[in-house]
């Protein structure tokens, strides 16, 4: 395996966390719309979770 490798391999490990990211705040966001609060707030804690992974990830990328 070489660094580049191991750099697509970060990139795309990213790219995969901002899309669950955006996913769970569209979700969020239509909890909202509809009334659910515990769900949005759900919602609200795994987003927050799964950026702070992602700037952990990024911190391991260089």
């Amino acid at each position: 395996m070489t660094q580049n490798d191991v750099q697509v391999a970060f990139e795309l490990l990213l790219q995969e966390i901002t899309a669950v990211v955006e996913a769970v705040r569209r979700q969020g966001a239509l909890c909202l719309e509809q009334g659910q609060l515990d769900e949005a707030q759900r919602a609200i804690e795994v987003a927050r979770q799964c950026e702070a992974f992602r700037a952990r990830v990024k911190e391991m990328q260089f």
